[in-house]
């Protein structure tokens, strides 16, 4: 079983500036089936999803350190957005990287 809790745990420990995902408790179908597919696919241990987090923790871009363009505020990335299997491989690819 995928170990929802356990995750949203290690984000909260490597990323405490980003936004907190709400509790497990309140994730709809579709965010668990997606946080479950990249654990049975790219993330299978939570070693991987540390990991993953901590690119994102190296990523100025994606930690809201960059300003936005035309006047809007910095991206900051959550949780939902970097496990959607296109973010999650441009983050590997180092499309975010400094």
């Amino acid at each position: 079983p995928c170990p929802f809790e356990e995750i949203r745990s290690l984000w909260l420990e490597t990323l405490p500036e980003l936004p907190a995902p709400i509790s497990v408790e309140h994730w709809t179908p579709a965010r668990k089936a997606q946080i479950r597919a990249r654990w049975a696919d790219q993330l299978p241990d939570l070693d991987s999803w540390r990991e993953c987090f901590s690119m994102v923790a190296r990523s100025p871009f994606l930690m809201g350190r960059v300003n936005g363009g035309n006047g809007r505020k910095p991206f900051r990335v959550d949780l939902f957005w970097i496990t959607k299997p296109e973010n999650l491989l441009k983050l590997y690819e180092g499309k975010y990287d400094a």
